[in-house]
């Protein structure tokens, strides 16, 4: 059996270096802060304005119990109701519902051909104007 050995010979004073420079540790540490900075900018503004994100995490839970409240009622029961406080612990909310008849195509009709658009929306004085809303569709479908 044949060993062949190779030896490297290099150069007195010639390295091979691995790792990173301290000039290169602080040049990545200066640019992801400048990145971060512009991406957290938005996302961080938006938590700051708003005083309570309770209050979203409230309005978003009585919009949803509203929707499931229409589940097992008759698709004929499904309709409008006015803006009205809650009363109770969510004294500070108010919840409107929005029914549209809709055709095949999502467009508002005038007419009912078996589809509803339903619009929950929930109000808060530190809520924007518009409020929180969620959107299902109601069918007269049977399968």
């Amino acid at each position: 059996m044949n060993k062949r050995f190779h030896t490297i010979i290099r150069p007195r004073g010639v390295r091979h270096i691995k790792g990173f420079t301290l000039i290169e540790v602080i040049l990545f540490i200066v640019l992801a802060g400048i990145l971060m900075s512009t991406v957290m900018a938005p996302f961080l503004g938006s938590v700051f304005k708003m005083e309570n994100p309770g209050i979203v995490a409230g309005a978003v839970f009585l919009a949803k119990e509203k929707m499931e409240q229409f589940q097992p009622v008759p698709y004929n029961n499904i309709g409008n109701e006015a803006r009205a406080s809650l009363g109770g612990n969510y004294a500070a909310f108010e919840r409107q519902v929005q029914m549209h008849y809709v055709d095949a195509n999502m467009t508002v009709s005038g007419t009912d051909v078996g589809y509803k658009r339903v619009t929950v929306t929930v109000y808060h004085p530190q809520l924007p104007a518009a409020g929180m809303s969620i959107t299902t569709l109601f069918t007269d479908f049977e399968e």
